[in-house]
């Protein structure tokens, strides 16, 4: 979900720049969001990116599926 939310990071800002009401719709929430607000979203999805591909490639994977042949 984060990947395709930070395709739209420019159309983010525009339409916060553009349309108040779309502002204070999202002030709530903590307001549009912003340059460090993409930063984290960017590490964040790097750090589950990097999770998923230990654990699907990882023995854990197999376990946890419950496929594991313990012999």
């Amino acid at each position: 979900m984060l990947e395709v939310a930070e395709k739209y990071e420019k159309a983010f800002a525009r339409h916060a720049r553009e349309n108040p009401h779309f502002k204070r719709f999202l002030d709530d929430d903590g307001g549009p969001p912003n340059d460090e607000d993409w930063i984290r979203a960017r590490i964040f999805m790097r750090i589950l990116c990097t999770l998923n591909k230990w654990i699907v490639t990882d023995d854990l994977f197999i376990a946890w599926d419950g496929n594991r042949d313990e012999s």
